[in-house]
């Protein structure tokens, strides 16, 4: 339901709206101790952003940028989800 209701909204900065979701669904997965999904959320998210030079939703898209690389980063060193430091998710602005 959620992909056809998605298919049929054409959004300018799609892309960024795209890994704006992963963000989202990674930290979900490691509330939820799935580290491994994760990490390969905020990686795909990370290509995403990539693919963005700017979006109008965020004042500052490199200082954002910088705190989605912090977090992936994060979630890389950890051994295990409770290690995660969420106090760099806290500083994502928009």
């Amino acid at each position: 339901y959620w992909e056809e209701l998605w298919s049929d909204h054409v959004l300018p900065d799609r892309i960024f709206v795209q890994g704006l979701i992963q963000v989202a669904v990674a930290c979900f997965h490691i509330t939820n101790q799935n580290l491994k999904g994760g990490r390969s959320l905020f990686r795909k998210a990370l290509g995403k952003f990539e693919q963005v030079s700017e979006t109008e939703r965020i004042q500052d898209y490199a200082g954002f940028l910088q705190f989605v690389k912090l977090a992936s980063q994060n979630a890389e060193a950890c051994e295990n989800p409770e290690q995660f430091d969420w106090s760099v998710i806290e500083r994502i602005q928009t």
